[in-house]
């Protein structure tokens, strides 16, 4: 099939933008089922191919849908061993978010990164109604990921994928969310923006501040965002927060309102 090229910071990478195509499929299949991903013992290179080109497998999502009858067809499969994949495939129903979306094969979602996003994420749906500008508001996160991320929850097809997947059984659970002490989310959904000179804190302290109780900052100010802090001499921003209606705060309110002294 045909392929693209994507260029990174420190490399050029070549693949072909079409998941489902067989050389695609294939390898995203065995990434899948690999321990940083899936962790799907039995799902090698050889087994992945087969079942790509015996058309068991025509969307990752069919993996789910797989029967120890299909299997036993297939060369290299006896009763045993059909039915331990399938176990195996059955335990994968239950991961983190972080695993999965490592396994999703997103271009430069490593465990590293993917680690980054499930702590900063609740879920697959929060992550993918995220935009790359509050993406690259994350630590680690830069434009070439945010844009790899929002593009591939932007393909339908994608989206058809996951639900399957969610419809099949898969079990997503987050540890790396809660471990980040976000227990009080009480800024969960909100979005804010800055404007202006902050005497008691740096811009980057502000944000991390936000982040931590669960709320997004935005480098602009649009309906969406719910609030605009004021520092000393402000921008334009604050016009057009005071035009669409968004609350806009000095830094004694939003010294309040996060309950930080």
């Amino acid at each position: 099939c045909e392929t693209e090229t994507i260029t990174t910071k420190d490399k050029k990478q070549t693949y072909c933008p079409n998941k489902n195509c067989p050389a695609q499929l294939k390898a995203n299949l065995f990434h899948f089922a690999s321990r940083g991903g899936m962790d799907i013992e039995g799902m090698g290179k050889k087994t992945a191919n087969l079942l790509v080109e015996e058309g068991l497998i025509k969307n990752l999502a069919d993996l789910y849908n797989l029967k120890v009858e299909e299997l036993i067809k297939l060369e290299g499969f006896a009763q045993k061993s059909a039915e331990n994949l399938i176990d195996q495939i059955k335990n994968s129903r239950k991961t983190t978010f972080s695993s999965f979306l490592y396994a999703l094969g997103i271009p430069q979602i490593g465990e590293r990164v993917a680690k980054v996003i499930a702590q900063n994420y609740r879920d697959i749906n929060s992550l993918s109604k995220a935009s790359e500008e509050e993406l690259e508001q994350i630590h680690e996160i830069g434009p070439e990921i945010a844009h790899q991320i929002t593009a591939f929850f932007d393909a339908e097809e994608n989206k058809e994928m996951v639900e399957k997947m969610i419809n099949a059984g898969l079990s997503i659970d987050n540890p790396d969310y809660a471990r980040q002490g976000k227990k009080d989310l009480f800024l969960e959904g909100k979005k804010f923006a800055f404007t202006g000179e902050l005497e008691k804190w740096t811009r980057n302290e502000a944000k991390q501040l936000v982040q931590r109780y669960g709320g997004r900052v935005t480098t602009s100010v649009s309906g969406e965002t719910d609030y605009l802090v004021v520092g000393e001499n402000p921008g334009s921003k604050e016009q057009k927060a005071r035009d669409i209606g968004t609350e806009i705060l000095n830094e004694d309110d939003f010294q309040k309102l996060i309950g930080s002294e």
